[in-house]
């Protein structure tokens, strides 16, 4: 049994991530700014004492920027293991729950997926079933 975090994009876009890579999720707050930084960061804030930089979900999906607002969540994700963990951001527009779902209806995800694990099929909807570590590789170099 997978207990994923489900959240969503738009209507049509439903998504799911293992809760053991979550740190927090909170409502959306006003960022400081990075100047000259990738367009997929928004800004950072301050967590645990470390900077998180918050990366624009629908840019890494779409290559096209989300409508920030105070109505936005922002799901805080551990990167990096031991002392060198660090924390990053993805700005969403929906947290809904977390789900219980057995690993037999996890279908495996075609090639071209390249940020999916697999999909769920649900009676009315199908969840795209994130592999958080081919996200952060997208996303994230660490500092050196």
């Amino acid at each position: 049994m997978k207990s994923l975090l489900y959240f969503k994009m738009n209507d049509k876009e439903n998504y799911v991530v293992e809760v053991e890579f979550i740190n927090e999720i909170i409502k959306f707050r006003e960022l400081a700014e990075i100047p000259n930084s990738d367009p997929e960061i928004i800004g950072c804030l301050k967590h645990r004492s470390k900077i998180a930089p918050i990366y624009d979900f629908e840019y890494i999906t779409h290559k096209k920027h989300n409508d920030i607002n105070e109505n936005k969540i922002i799901i805080i994700i551990e990167v990096g293991e031991g002392k060198e963990k660090d924390f990053i951001g993805l700005l969403v527009n929906e947290v809904k729950n977390v789900i219980n779902i057995e690993e037999e209806k996890i279908e495996k995800s075609p090639e071209y997926a390249k940020l999916n694990k697999g999909y769920i099929n649900m009676e009315d909807k199908i969840l795209n079933y994130l592999d958080i570590n081919k996200v952060i590789q997208n996303i994230y170099v660490p500092e050196e």
